[in-house]
């Protein structure tokens, strides 16, 4: 999502990226170093319509990163939307596994599945991240044994569909809410419960 600068307008910031490719390698090696397993890299560009270079650039990152020795294991995280029109440049990807947004996009389930190969993850994002509303715990497990049902329990994380920044804290701290409507109600801290309720 990177623009040119205002000064050299022509540049394509994708263009950029062998130079980034070292760098962030050397992060990674640093994270394992200090003791990190696996790490989750968040690329939301993936649900765009990205054009063919990009989707090119993608590949080429992440098969760059599964070249280099000492890194920890890789989750691939998009979210927002259905990542379907860039499913190509993700099949094959050496990353032990991938995280999808299934409360914007359920209808993505059956294509992200069949592109996820038979050794990797997949982390149902099924707990809005993006709202602070209670989870509808019928529908979300419903849901998540569907992807067991296809990937086995070893290969099924449950998690929330994005990152929580989008909600408040800790429903606990809203001691003047109206107790009926604060039941309705589900932010970060009650939404990892929910997560944990779910698994």
């Amino acid at each position: 999502l990177g623009k040119a600068d205002k000064d050299n307008l022509e540049l394509d910031p994708i263009s950029l990226l062998d130079q980034l490719l070292p760098l962030y390698t050397d992060i990674l090696q640093k994270l394992a170093a200090a003791g990190a397993t696996e790490v989750q890299l968040d690329e939301p560009t993936l649900v765009l319509d990205l054009p063919t270079n990009v989707q090119a650039a993608v590949k080429k990152a992440y098969t760059y990163f599964g070249q280099q020795a000492n890194l920890p294991k890789i989750t691939l995280a998009s979210y927002f939307g259905t990542v379907v029109p860039n499913l190509e440049s993700l099949k094959g990807l050496p990353v032990s596994g991938f995280h999808f947004d299934f409360v914007r996009a359920p209808e993505q389930f059956n294509d992200v599945v069949s592109a996820i190969g038979p050794n990797q993850t997949l982390s149902v994002g099924i707990v809005d991240g993006r709202n602070i509303w209670k989870n509808n715990f019928t529908k979300s497990s419903a849901f998540v044994q569907q992807a067991i049902a296809k990937l086995g329990a070893d290969r099924v994380i449950v998690a929330t569909s994005s990152s929580l920044l989008h909600t408040p804290v800790d429903l606990e701290n809203e001691s003047k809410l109206d107790a009926e409507l604060k039941n309705y109600f589900s932010f970060a801290t009650q939404k990892l419960g929910e997560v944990v309720t779910i698994a």
